[in-house]
Protein backbone atom coordinates (compact mmCIF):
# COMPACT_ATOMS: atom_id res chain seq x y z
CA UNK A 1 0.00 0.00 0.00
CA UNK A 2 1.09 3.59 -0.66
CA UNK A 3 1.50 5.85 2.31
CA UNK A 4 -0.20 9.22 2.46
CA UNK A 5 2.00 12.10 1.40
CA UNK A 6 1.53 15.80 1.87
CA UNK A 7 3.26 17.98 -0.71
CA UNK A 8 4.17 21.59 -0.14
CA UNK A 9 5.09 24.49 -2.40
CA UNK A 10 7.43 25.96 0.19
CA UNK A 11 10.49 25.81 -2.07
CA UNK A 12 8.70 27.29 -5.07
CA UNK A 13 7.83 30.61 -3.53
CA UNK A 14 8.48 33.71 -5.57
CA UNK A 15 10.57 36.71 -4.47
CA UNK A 16 8.87 39.28 -2.32
CA UNK A 17 7.61 42.54 -3.72
CA UNK A 18 7.24 45.89 -2.09
CA UNK A 19 3.46 45.59 -1.79
CA UNK A 20 3.53 42.10 -0.20
CA UNK A 21 2.42 41.79 3.41
CA UNK A 22 4.89 41.38 6.21
CA UNK A 23 6.46 37.90 6.54
CA UNK A 24 5.23 37.48 10.12
CA UNK A 25 1.93 35.98 8.97
CA UNK A 26 -0.27 33.93 11.23
CA UNK A 27 -0.22 31.02 8.83
CA UNK A 28 2.23 28.40 9.84
CA UNK A 29 4.14 26.70 7.16
CA UNK A 30 4.55 22.98 7.50
CA UNK A 31 8.08 21.82 8.02
CA UNK A 32 9.37 18.36 7.41
CA UNK A 33 11.25 17.38 10.52
CA UNK A 34 13.36 14.34 10.83
CA UNK A 35 11.55 13.21 13.91
CA UNK A 36 8.08 13.27 12.22
CA UNK A 37 6.69 10.05 10.75
CA UNK A 38 4.11 9.58 7.98
CA UNK A 39 1.53 6.82 8.28
CA UNK A 40 -0.34 4.91 5.64
CA UNK A 41 -4.10 5.51 5.43
CA UNK A 42 -6.17 2.35 4.92
CA UNK A 43 -9.73 2.18 3.61
CA UNK A 44 -12.21 3.67 6.05
CA UNK A 45 -14.43 1.23 7.98
CA UNK A 46 -17.05 2.14 10.57
CA UNK A 47 -17.14 -1.29 12.16
CA UNK A 48 -13.38 -1.79 12.40
CA UNK A 49 -11.52 -1.60 15.72
CA UNK A 50 -8.22 0.16 16.33
CA UNK A 51 -5.67 -2.51 17.27
CA UNK A 52 -2.74 -0.26 18.22
CA UNK A 53 -2.19 3.18 19.63
CA UNK A 54 -0.24 5.66 17.59
CA UNK A 55 2.35 7.80 19.27
CA UNK A 56 4.00 10.88 17.94
CA UNK A 57 7.66 11.47 18.53
CA UNK A 58 7.18 15.23 18.67
CA UNK A 59 4.44 17.33 20.18
CA UNK A 60 4.34 19.69 17.24
CA UNK A 61 1.49 19.41 14.69
CA UNK A 62 2.66 17.60 11.62
CA UNK A 63 -0.43 17.59 9.38
CA UNK A 64 -3.52 15.39 9.18
CA UNK A 65 -3.12 11.83 10.27
CA UNK A 66 -5.49 8.93 9.48
CA UNK A 67 -6.08 6.20 12.04
CA UNK A 68 -5.37 2.80 10.52
CA UNK A 69 -7.75 -0.15 10.93
CA UNK A 70 -5.10 -2.63 11.89
CA UNK A 71 -1.64 -2.23 13.33
CA UNK A 72 -0.17 -4.45 10.66
CA UNK A 73 -1.10 -1.88 8.02
CA UNK A 74 1.17 0.76 9.51
CA UNK A 75 4.20 1.29 7.32
CA UNK A 76 6.83 3.89 7.50
CA UNK A 77 7.20 5.86 4.30
CA UNK A 78 10.58 7.37 5.02
CA UNK A 79 14.04 6.00 4.57
CA UNK A 80 16.17 5.10 7.56
CA UNK A 81 18.31 8.17 6.99
CA UNK A 82 15.25 10.41 7.40
CA UNK A 83 14.84 11.53 3.82
CA UNK A 84 11.38 11.14 2.26
CA UNK A 85 10.96 8.54 -0.44
CA UNK A 86 9.49 9.74 -3.72
CA UNK A 87 6.81 7.98 -5.67
CA UNK A 88 9.16 7.14 -8.49
CA UNK A 89 11.55 5.45 -6.07
CA UNK A 90 8.74 3.34 -4.68
CA UNK A 91 7.66 2.24 -8.13
CA UNK A 92 11.23 1.45 -9.07
CA UNK A 93 11.72 -0.61 -5.92
CA UNK A 94 8.47 -2.51 -6.51
CA UNK A 95 6.78 -1.28 -3.30
CA UNK A 96 3.77 0.20 -5.09
CA UNK A 97 1.84 -2.64 -6.76
CA UNK A 98 -1.48 -1.14 -7.77
CA UNK A 99 -4.13 -3.52 -9.15
CA UNK A 100 -5.21 -2.33 -12.58
CA UNK A 101 -8.85 -3.26 -13.29
CA UNK A 102 -9.27 -5.48 -16.28
CA UNK A 103 -11.82 -4.27 -18.80
CA UNK A 104 -13.14 -5.96 -21.88
CA UNK A 105 -11.50 -4.54 -24.93
CA UNK A 106 -12.43 -5.12 -28.54
CA UNK A 107 -9.07 -3.97 -29.81
CA UNK A 108 -6.92 -6.71 -31.14
CA UNK A 109 -7.33 -9.51 -33.62
CA UNK A 110 -10.56 -10.59 -35.28
CA UNK A 111 -10.74 -13.76 -33.19
CA UNK A 112 -10.52 -11.79 -29.95
CA UNK A 113 -13.34 -9.51 -31.12
CA UNK A 114 -15.60 -12.49 -32.01
CA UNK A 115 -14.88 -14.14 -28.66
CA UNK A 116 -15.78 -10.94 -26.80
CA UNK A 117 -19.08 -10.46 -28.66
CA UNK A 118 -20.03 -14.12 -28.19
CA UNK A 119 -19.48 -13.83 -24.45
CA UNK A 120 -21.74 -10.78 -24.30
CA UNK A 121 -24.52 -12.60 -26.18
CA UNK A 122 -24.31 -15.57 -23.84
CA UNK A 123 -24.53 -13.30 -20.81
CA UNK A 124 -27.66 -11.59 -22.21
CA UNK A 125 -29.34 -14.91 -22.93
CA UNK A 126 -28.62 -16.19 -19.43
CA UNK A 127 -30.14 -13.02 -17.93
CA UNK A 128 -33.33 -13.29 -19.98
CA UNK A 129 -34.10 -16.89 -18.98
CA UNK A 130 -37.31 -17.14 -16.93
CA UNK A 131 -36.98 -18.09 -13.33
CA UNK A 132 -39.49 -19.67 -11.05
CA UNK A 133 -41.54 -17.25 -8.97
CA UNK A 134 -44.48 -17.29 -6.60
CA UNK A 135 -46.99 -17.39 -9.45
CA UNK A 136 -48.62 -20.82 -9.94
CA UNK A 137 -47.77 -22.80 -13.04
CA UNK A 138 -50.52 -24.15 -15.36
CA UNK A 139 -50.81 -27.93 -15.71
CA UNK A 140 -49.41 -27.90 -19.25
CA UNK A 141 -46.25 -26.13 -18.05
CA UNK A 142 -45.82 -28.44 -15.07
CA UNK A 143 -45.54 -31.44 -17.38
CA UNK A 144 -42.61 -29.90 -19.27
CA UNK A 145 -39.10 -30.98 -18.23
CA UNK A 146 -37.29 -28.83 -15.72
CA UNK A 147 -34.57 -27.88 -18.20
CA UNK A 148 -37.04 -26.48 -20.77
CA UNK A 149 -36.33 -22.80 -20.29
CA UNK A 150 -37.05 -22.91 -16.51
CA UNK A 151 -34.39 -22.89 -13.82
CA UNK A 152 -34.52 -25.99 -11.64
CA UNK A 153 -33.22 -24.01 -8.69
CA UNK A 154 -36.00 -21.88 -7.21
CA UNK A 155 -35.13 -18.26 -6.62
CA UNK A 156 -37.00 -15.09 -5.88
CA UNK A 157 -37.28 -12.06 -8.13
CA UNK A 158 -34.24 -10.40 -6.57
CA UNK A 159 -32.03 -13.48 -6.88
CA UNK A 160 -32.27 -14.64 -3.24
CA UNK A 161 -33.13 -18.21 -2.37
CA UNK A 162 -36.71 -19.04 -1.46
CA UNK A 163 -37.37 -20.36 2.01
CA UNK A 164 -39.02 -23.78 2.51
CA UNK A 165 -42.26 -22.10 3.65
CA UNK A 166 -42.38 -20.14 0.39
CA UNK A 167 -41.78 -23.35 -1.55
CA UNK A 168 -44.73 -25.02 0.16
CA UNK A 169 -47.00 -22.05 -0.52
CA UNK A 170 -45.95 -21.98 -4.16
CA UNK A 171 -46.58 -25.69 -4.58
CA UNK A 172 -50.00 -25.50 -2.94
CA UNK A 173 -50.96 -22.52 -5.10
CA UNK A 174 -49.83 -24.35 -8.23
CA UNK A 175 -51.88 -27.42 -7.33
CA UNK A 176 -55.01 -25.40 -6.56
CA UNK A 177 -54.70 -23.34 -9.75
CA UNK A 178 -54.07 -26.48 -11.78
CA UNK A 179 -57.24 -28.08 -10.42
CA UNK A 180 -59.19 -24.90 -11.17
CA UNK A 181 -57.92 -24.74 -14.75
CA UNK A 182 -58.68 -28.42 -15.29
CA UNK A 183 -62.21 -27.89 -14.02
CA UNK A 184 -62.71 -24.93 -16.38
CA UNK A 185 -61.42 -26.95 -19.33
CA UNK A 186 -63.73 -29.84 -18.44
CA UNK A 187 -66.72 -27.50 -18.22
CA UNK A 188 -65.92 -26.03 -21.63
CA UNK A 189 -65.69 -29.48 -23.14
CA UNK A 190 -68.87 -30.83 -21.53
CA UNK A 191 -71.03 -27.71 -22.09
CA UNK A 192 -73.62 -28.50 -24.76
CA UNK A 193 -74.05 -26.27 -27.78
CA UNK A 194 -76.87 -23.73 -27.86
CA UNK A 195 -80.16 -25.10 -29.05
CA UNK A 196 -83.16 -22.80 -29.49
CA UNK A 197 -85.98 -23.52 -27.12
CA UNK A 198 -89.31 -24.42 -28.61
CA UNK A 199 -92.19 -22.61 -26.95
CA UNK A 200 -95.36 -24.60 -27.28
CA UNK A 201 -98.75 -24.05 -25.76
CA UNK A 202 -100.27 -26.49 -23.35
CA UNK A 203 -102.92 -28.64 -24.94
CA UNK A 204 -106.46 -27.98 -23.75
CA UNK A 205 -109.34 -30.45 -23.75
CA UNK A 206 -112.11 -30.19 -26.33
CA UNK A 207 -115.31 -28.34 -25.30
CA UNK A 208 -118.20 -30.39 -23.94
CA UNK A 209 -120.77 -28.81 -26.29
CA UNK A 210 -120.83 -27.98 -29.97
CA UNK A 211 -121.96 -24.71 -31.55
CA UNK A 212 -125.57 -25.81 -31.41
CA UNK A 213 -125.46 -26.51 -27.68
CA UNK A 214 -125.52 -30.27 -27.93
CA UNK A 215 -123.18 -32.43 -25.84
CA UNK A 216 -120.12 -33.72 -27.65
CA UNK A 217 -118.36 -36.99 -26.78
CA UNK A 218 -114.58 -37.25 -26.46
CA UNK A 219 -114.42 -39.71 -29.36
CA UNK A 220 -116.45 -37.60 -31.77
CA UNK A 221 -115.10 -36.19 -35.00
CA UNK A 222 -115.07 -32.63 -33.62
CA UNK A 223 -113.00 -33.68 -30.59
CA UNK A 224 -110.43 -35.44 -32.78
CA UNK A 225 -110.15 -32.37 -35.01
CA UNK A 226 -109.64 -30.22 -31.92
CA UNK A 227 -106.61 -32.24 -30.80
CA UNK A 228 -105.25 -32.53 -34.36
CA UNK A 229 -105.32 -28.74 -34.80
CA UNK A 230 -103.44 -28.19 -31.55
CA UNK A 231 -100.73 -30.60 -32.65
CA UNK A 232 -100.34 -29.60 -36.32
CA UNK A 233 -101.19 -25.88 -36.55
CA UNK A 234 -98.13 -23.57 -36.18
CA UNK A 235 -100.39 -20.80 -34.86
CA UNK A 236 -102.19 -22.87 -32.27
CA UNK A 237 -98.93 -24.37 -31.01
CA UNK A 238 -97.71 -20.91 -29.92
CA UNK A 239 -98.19 -19.85 -26.29
CA UNK A 240 -101.50 -18.21 -25.43
CA UNK A 241 -100.01 -14.76 -24.73
CA UNK A 242 -98.21 -14.76 -28.10
CA UNK A 243 -101.40 -15.70 -29.94
CA UNK A 244 -103.27 -12.95 -28.13
CA UNK A 245 -100.79 -10.31 -29.31
CA UNK A 246 -101.16 -11.57 -32.88
CA UNK A 247 -104.94 -11.37 -32.65
CA UNK A 248 -104.80 -7.79 -31.34
CA UNK A 249 -102.51 -6.72 -34.16
CA UNK A 250 -104.69 -8.30 -36.86
CA UNK A 251 -108.17 -7.55 -35.56
CA UNK A 252 -107.78 -4.32 -33.58
CA UNK A 253 -107.32 -0.58 -34.12
CA UNK A 254 -110.05 0.04 -36.75
CA UNK A 255 -113.45 1.69 -37.08
CA UNK A 256 -116.26 -0.63 -38.25
CA UNK A 257 -119.28 1.14 -39.73
CA UNK A 258 -122.37 -1.14 -39.87
CA UNK A 259 -125.02 -0.19 -42.42
CA UNK A 260 -128.32 -1.67 -43.54
CA UNK A 261 -129.10 -1.77 -47.24
CA UNK A 262 -132.69 -2.07 -48.45
CA UNK A 263 -132.33 -1.63 -52.25
CA UNK A 264 -129.51 -1.17 -54.68
CA UNK A 265 -129.18 -0.25 -58.35
CA UNK A 266 -127.87 -2.94 -60.69
CA UNK A 267 -126.66 -1.91 -64.17
CA UNK A 268 -127.28 -4.62 -66.77
CA UNK A 269 -125.86 -2.69 -69.74
CA UNK A 270 -124.98 0.70 -71.18
CA UNK A 271 -128.13 0.93 -73.25
CA UNK A 272 -130.51 -0.25 -70.54
CA UNK A 273 -131.64 1.66 -67.48
CA UNK A 274 -130.48 0.37 -64.03
CA UNK A 275 -132.70 -2.01 -62.19
CA UNK A 276 -133.61 -1.47 -58.54
CA UNK A 277 -133.20 -4.76 -56.70
CA UNK A 278 -134.00 -5.44 -53.03
CA UNK A 279 -131.15 -6.31 -50.60
CA UNK A 280 -132.28 -5.90 -46.97
CA UNK A 281 -128.96 -6.97 -45.49
CA UNK A 282 -126.37 -5.61 -43.12
CA UNK A 283 -122.94 -4.81 -44.46
CA UNK A 284 -119.92 -3.11 -42.97
CA UNK A 285 -117.17 -0.72 -44.07
CA UNK A 286 -113.86 -0.78 -42.23
CA UNK A 287 -111.85 2.45 -41.77
CA UNK A 288 -108.20 2.25 -40.85
CA UNK A 289 -107.69 3.67 -37.35
CA UNK A 290 -110.13 5.81 -35.38
CA UNK A 291 -111.94 7.87 -38.00
CA UNK A 292 -115.39 9.44 -38.36
CA UNK A 293 -117.29 7.55 -41.10
CA UNK A 294 -119.76 10.45 -41.44
CA UNK A 295 -117.24 13.02 -42.74
CA UNK A 296 -114.48 11.06 -44.42
CA UNK A 297 -116.37 8.63 -46.60
CA UNK A 298 -115.35 10.37 -49.81
CA UNK A 299 -111.76 11.33 -48.90
CA UNK A 300 -109.27 9.52 -51.18
CA UNK A 301 -106.57 9.13 -48.50
CA UNK A 302 -108.84 7.22 -46.15
CA UNK A 303 -108.24 3.48 -46.46
CA UNK A 304 -111.47 1.52 -46.42
CA UNK A 305 -112.61 -2.01 -47.13
CA UNK A 306 -116.06 -3.41 -47.71
CA UNK A 307 -115.52 -6.43 -45.51
CA UNK A 308 -113.86 -7.53 -42.31
CA UNK A 309 -112.22 -10.93 -42.27
CA UNK A 310 -112.95 -12.70 -39.02
CA UNK A 311 -111.29 -15.79 -37.64
CA UNK A 312 -114.50 -17.18 -36.22
CA UNK A 313 -115.15 -19.60 -39.08
CA UNK A 314 -111.67 -21.13 -39.34
CA UNK A 315 -111.94 -23.63 -36.51
CA UNK A 316 -113.61 -24.06 -33.17
CA UNK A 317 -110.61 -22.97 -31.11
CA UNK A 318 -110.11 -19.72 -33.05
CA UNK A 319 -113.80 -18.98 -32.73
CA UNK A 320 -113.55 -19.45 -28.99
CA UNK A 321 -110.43 -17.23 -28.65
CA UNK A 322 -111.35 -14.38 -31.05
CA UNK A 323 -115.13 -14.17 -30.96
CA UNK A 324 -115.25 -10.94 -28.88
CA UNK A 325 -112.03 -9.24 -30.05
CA UNK A 326 -113.49 -7.37 -33.08
CA UNK A 327 -116.01 -5.62 -30.77
CA UNK A 328 -113.56 -5.06 -27.92
CA UNK A 329 -110.60 -3.68 -29.90
CA UNK A 330 -112.44 -1.55 -32.51
CA UNK A 331 -114.84 1.39 -32.61
CA UNK A 332 -118.37 0.22 -33.58
CA UNK A 333 -120.32 2.75 -35.66
CA UNK A 334 -123.82 2.64 -37.21
CA UNK A 335 -125.20 4.64 -40.08
CA UNK A 336 -128.28 5.59 -38.02
CA UNK A 337 -129.80 5.25 -34.58
CA UNK A 338 -132.49 2.94 -35.99
CA UNK A 339 -129.90 0.57 -37.44
CA UNK A 340 -128.20 0.33 -34.04
CA UNK A 341 -131.54 -0.34 -32.31
CA UNK A 342 -132.44 -3.15 -34.68
CA UNK A 343 -128.97 -4.69 -34.79
CA UNK A 344 -128.32 -4.74 -31.04
CA UNK A 345 -131.69 -4.82 -29.32
CA UNK A 346 -134.40 -6.04 -31.63
CA UNK A 347 -132.62 -8.75 -33.65
CA UNK A 348 -129.89 -9.68 -31.14
CA UNK A 349 -127.30 -10.12 -33.83
CA UNK A 350 -124.59 -10.34 -31.19
CA UNK A 351 -124.22 -12.68 -28.28
CA UNK A 352 -124.18 -11.34 -24.76
CA UNK A 353 -120.39 -11.63 -24.52
CA UNK A 354 -119.93 -9.77 -27.78
CA UNK A 355 -122.39 -7.06 -26.75
CA UNK A 356 -120.70 -6.60 -23.39
CA UNK A 357 -117.33 -6.31 -25.15
CA UNK A 358 -118.27 -3.03 -26.94
CA UNK A 359 -116.31 -0.12 -25.42
CA UNK A 360 -116.59 2.63 -28.12
CA UNK A 361 -119.77 3.53 -30.05
CA UNK A 362 -120.56 6.06 -32.82
CA UNK A 363 -123.92 7.43 -34.02
CA UNK A 364 -124.57 10.23 -36.50
CA UNK A 365 -127.93 11.65 -35.41
CA UNK A 366 -128.87 10.75 -31.82
CA UNK A 367 -127.60 9.78 -28.40
CA UNK A 368 -128.28 6.42 -26.77
CA UNK A 369 -130.72 6.60 -23.89
CA UNK A 370 -130.09 5.49 -20.33
CA UNK A 371 -131.66 2.05 -20.87
CA UNK A 372 -129.36 1.48 -23.88
CA UNK A 373 -126.34 2.43 -21.79
CA UNK A 374 -127.43 -0.10 -19.18
CA UNK A 375 -127.75 -2.71 -21.93
CA UNK A 376 -124.10 -1.98 -22.86
CA UNK A 377 -122.41 -2.25 -19.44
CA UNK A 378 -118.79 -1.83 -20.64
CA UNK A 379 -119.40 1.15 -22.95
CA UNK A 380 -116.89 3.83 -21.95
CA UNK A 381 -117.06 6.47 -24.73
CA UNK A 382 -119.65 7.61 -27.26
CA UNK A 383 -119.12 9.77 -30.35
CA UNK A 384 -121.83 11.99 -31.83
CA UNK A 385 -121.20 12.67 -35.52
CA UNK A 386 -123.33 15.79 -36.02
CA UNK A 387 -124.67 18.63 -33.95
CA UNK A 388 -128.36 18.02 -33.29
CA UNK A 389 -131.22 20.06 -31.86
CA UNK A 390 -133.54 18.44 -29.36
CA UNK A 391 -137.31 18.97 -29.07
CA UNK A 392 -136.81 21.50 -26.28
CA UNK A 393 -134.56 23.48 -28.66
CA UNK A 394 -131.40 22.46 -26.82
CA UNK A 395 -128.40 21.67 -28.95
CA UNK A 396 -126.08 18.73 -28.48
CA UNK A 397 -122.52 19.35 -29.60
CA UNK A 398 -120.79 16.78 -31.68
CA UNK A 399 -117.69 15.03 -30.43
CA UNK A 400 -116.76 12.50 -27.81
CA UNK A 401 -118.81 11.86 -24.68
CA UNK A 402 -117.82 9.93 -21.62
CA UNK A 403 -120.21 7.54 -19.91
CA UNK A 404 -120.55 8.27 -16.18
CA UNK A 405 -121.78 5.38 -14.06
CA UNK A 406 -122.63 5.83 -10.38
CA UNK A 407 -124.06 3.30 -7.96
CA UNK A 408 -127.84 3.61 -7.60
CA UNK A 409 -128.12 6.04 -10.52
CA UNK A 410 -128.75 5.78 -14.22
CA UNK A 411 -125.70 6.15 -16.46
CA UNK A 412 -125.41 9.44 -18.33
CA UNK A 413 -123.26 11.04 -21.02
CA UNK A 414 -120.97 14.01 -20.33
CA UNK A 415 -119.11 15.85 -23.08
CA UNK A 416 -115.36 15.46 -22.87
CA UNK A 417 -114.69 19.21 -22.85
CA UNK A 418 -116.89 19.59 -19.75
CA UNK A 419 -114.98 16.97 -17.77
CA UNK A 420 -111.80 18.94 -17.39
Amino acid sequence: MVGKRTYSNREKQRNAYKNDPSPDSRKRLKQDDTDEQSWLTPTSSRTGTVASTLKRASGRFGGPVSIPEDGMDVEKCSEPNGKPTSVFDKVANGRSNLAIPQQASIHGSRDAFNTTMKGRRNSKQSNTRPQSSYLPTPPAEVQKPSGYGISSRPSSSNGCAISPASKTATANGSIETSKLLEKIIDNEKTEPSYTPREYESDKTPAPRKDIHGDYMSKRSKEARLWHANQSNSPLLRLPANVRERIYKHVLGGNTINICYKTYQLDRTGYDKPPILSPVFKYHCTVFKGKASPYKQTEQPWIKTSTGFTLLNGVCRQLHQETSIMPYELNVIAFDSHLTMWNFLFMENRLSRKQRHAITHLMLPDAQPQANMLTYLPNLAKFFLGRQITMEDHTQLANGWYKVIRLDGREPKLVHSRNIW
